[in-house]
């Protein structure tokens, strides 16, 4: 094969090629061609060397390593500290100014002996009533005190006439005795036989037809204490002394409550606590030895004021 010139193969003289590469590759960006053609035109250019051809170096690409970049680290969260939440103090209790206290209006008390004659007068125009006497009376017995309950029960019609029924418990004995009064005059039944016996000497109860006798109250020297509610009326209430026939003597001064109807001024209720003297009694007692003094806790309820009821005299054998 001949020589292979730049003449021979595209007809232009050597210094003609120099001069067209070196305008062709002045540019930076041509600098690749610039490399080329300078190798293969460099015999030509230095005077008629033959140039054989270089092949082309094939080149190798760079190979650019790929960074996989590193997982950064996940950053541990800080807990948010809680609050402590500040106290809220509660506003302090104002001090309430005490009101001023007035003083009571002054209450008018009735005149309590008034009240009472009035009372009195009030009962002795009622025609009749029920009474319930309950209480204990309490004595010795050889040297052993003995408490008898006592329930006298019955009606009045004024102005002296009475019937009931008197009941004691004595130990485990109970006695029984049907009274009525007529004036002066006592019938009572005998324990044994039942009959009536007829008797001008009281029985040693107090009879409930004295509070209607009229004109004289049934408490003396009285301390008004106020008005009471009950069962729906409004009562007087008043303490003092019994003026009533409740002991043997008949003198003894015993302290009683009484009770008065606001509206109608009849008596409620008679409480009291005296001596008693227990012979009286031995109508009904002796049999079980109950004698000398003991007392009566007793009350003397009265209701039905009105309520007809007759009592007569009862058939004496």
């Amino acid at each position: 094969m001949g020589k292979y010139s730049i003449e021979t193969a595209v007809g232009w003289r050597p210094n003609e090629v120099c001069n067209i590469i070196r305008a062709m590759f002045w540019p930076r960006r041509l600098a690749m061609w610039f490399g080329l053609l300078l190798l293969a035109m460099a015999p030509a250019c230095g005077g008629g060397v033959d140039a054989t051809p270089t092949p082309a170096p094939t080149a190798t690409p760079t190979v650019i390593p790929t960074l996989t970049p590193s997982p950064l680290p996940t950053p541990t969260r800080t807990p948010t500290p809680t609050p402590i939440p500040t106290p809220t103090l509660a506003p302090p209790t104002p001090t309430k100014t005490p009101a001023a206290v007035s003083a009571p209006a002054p209450v008018d008390l009735p005149d309590t002996d008034a009240l009472l004659r009035d009372s009195a007068n009030a009962m002795a125009a009622a025609d009749s009533f029920h009474f319930d006497v309950s209480g204990d009376l309490t004595a010795s017995n050889q040297g052993a005190e003995l408490t008898v309950p006592i329930s006298y029960v019955g009606d009045v019609v004024t102005p002296d006439r009475t019937r009931g029924n008197l009941s004691l418990s004595i130990i485990v004995f109970v006695l029984e005795m049907d009274i009525v009064t007529i004036g002066g005059v006592t019938y009572t039944t005998n324990q044994q036989s039942g009959r009536w016996e007829k008797s001008v000497e009281g029985v040693g109860i107090p009879n409930p037809a004295d509070f209607a006798r009229g004109g004289t109250p049934a408490v003396s020297d009285a301390v008004y204490v106020g008005v009471e509610e009950r069962n729906g009326q409004g009562l007087h209430h008043l303490t003092g002394v019994a003026q009533l026939a409740l002991v043997a003597d008949g003198g003894a001064e015993t302290p009683a409550d009484i009770w008065i109807g606001v509206d109608d001024l009849l008596i409620r209720e008679v409480a009291l606590e005296a001596p008693v003297d227990l012979d009286s009694l031995g109508f009904a007692l002796g049999d079980v030895g109950l004698s000398g003094t003991g007392s009566a806790a007793i009350s003397i309820k009265l209701s039905d004021y009105g309520k007809p009821v007759t009592i007569e005299a009862p058939e004496v054998n």
